[in-house]
């Protein structure tokens, strides 16, 4: 088994409404550099990814996120 994945350091790049980091290129990579930095840094990083979701969502789409939501967003929940 990959080390990885027997200490849990394999991460769920997040895909609502569209690709944090991948394709299609779009402004969901602001985020997700915030993302990765987070997870990468955390000690020198210190956000709560899940606040700076919702802020993103509001401003850049428009969209009130709930728990569960951020939830699915972020690979969290089932």
């Amino acid at each position: 088994m990959l080390d990885a994945v027997k200490n849990k350091k394999v991460y769920y790049i997040p895909r609502e409404p569209f690709s944090w980091f991948d394709r299609p290129p779009s402004f969901m990579r602001f985020l997700g550099i915030k993302w990765l930095i987070n997870l990468a840094y955390p000690e020198a990083f210190k956000f709560d990814i899940e606040s700076e979701a919702r802020e993103f969502y509001k401003l850049f789409l428009g969209l009130e996120l709930n728990d569960e939501h951020i939830g699915k967003i972020l690979g969290k929940s089932k």
